[in-house]
């Protein structure tokens, strides 16, 4: 019975850790979306649409993972 309760509060401890492991990663990938927004805008802003197009190229990879990251954190509760 120890052990049992033992084990379940690590189990509880380790969710948890990996919880706010992935709500920091997804945190970061959504800064990372916000920053290549505003290199869209300022880009736009100076009429240099290669790089708003290459800005807006980059900013569409850290939601995929950001989705994934929200997505196991979803299926391990």
């Amino acid at each position: 019975m120890r052990d049992d309760l033992s084990n379940l509060r690590s189990s509880i401890i380790e969710v948890i850790a990996l919880q706010k492991r992935a709500e920091q990663q997804y945190n970061q990938a959504q800064a990372e979306v916000f920053k290549w927004e505003e290199i869209v805008k300022i880009a736009l802003a100076e009429g240099d649409e290669s790089l708003a197009q290459e800005a807006n190229i980059k900013k569409k990879h850290p939601p995929s993972f950001a989705g994934k990251v929200a997505i196991n954190v979803i299926d391990r509760h």
